[in-house]
């Protein structure tokens, strides 16, 4: 018995009423999927041999670019997808990071970014997935797109420039001081399944 179907073995011990159907990959070393549906309320885990499971429920039957959301055991993505059953509960996707869209409106990839800043290329994805990030930082991620970061705070009388990085001063942001990056809204997700599976770490 894999992780997968100890997993539904679980499920369907605990929810006697549970419809549960495992999937197994098309391809080797493929994603094993495992469709649950409890009084109309349905979830899919994914599983993949090394990389864990996947977590989905949505009002409709698309399972889009990714999971959305990664355990990395039987016993956490038990206790998530009996909470979700349960409680007839929904997962969002995660959101698109601002940076990454940013990057790509620039048509510069992460390595060619990561050369501009003397980084690597791990660097620059982990960047991407933060969800506050310095101000130094953030100066100089936007100046190696070729753009000028100005951070402004809005009052009902006025608007105060705080950051602009182009001053004459030179005078970098505190290092000390973090702000939190808004998130761009996900792409729409494909319909269906890619059969070579969606974990990717």
């Amino acid at each position: 018995m894999n992780p997968i179907e100890d997993l539904m073995t679980k499920l369907t011990r605990h929810f006697p009423q549970l419809s549960a159907r495992v999937d197994p990959p098309s391809v080797p070393d493929g994603s094993w999927w495992l469709d649950l549906n409890l009084s109309g309320h349905s979830a899919t885990a994914e599983w993949r041999p090394g990389r864990g499971f996947g977590v989905h429920s949505s009002e409709s039957d698309s399972y889009g670019e990714g999971p959305d959301e990664i355990y990395s055991d039987v016993a956490s993505t038990f206790r998530r997808l009996k909470a979700l059953l349960e409680r007839r509960e929904r997962t969002a996707p995660p959101a698109r990071s601002v940076l990454r869209t940013l990057r790509e409106s620039r048509s510069m990839s992460q390595e060619e970014l990561a050369e501009q800043l003397s980084v690597g290329q791990s660097a620059i994805s982990k960047l991407e997935r933060r969800a506050d990030v310095h101000l130094s930082t953030l100066r100089h991620f936007v100046a190696a797109l070729g753009g000028v970061l100005e951070l402004r705070a809005r009052f009902p009388d006025r608007i105060v420039k705080l950051v602009d990085s182009d001053s004459s001063s030179g005078e970098a942001p505190d290092r000390d001081t973090a702000i939190v990056v808004a998130s761009a809204p996900r792409r729409s997700p494909h319909k269906g399944r890619r059969r070579g599976g969606t974990l990717r770490r």
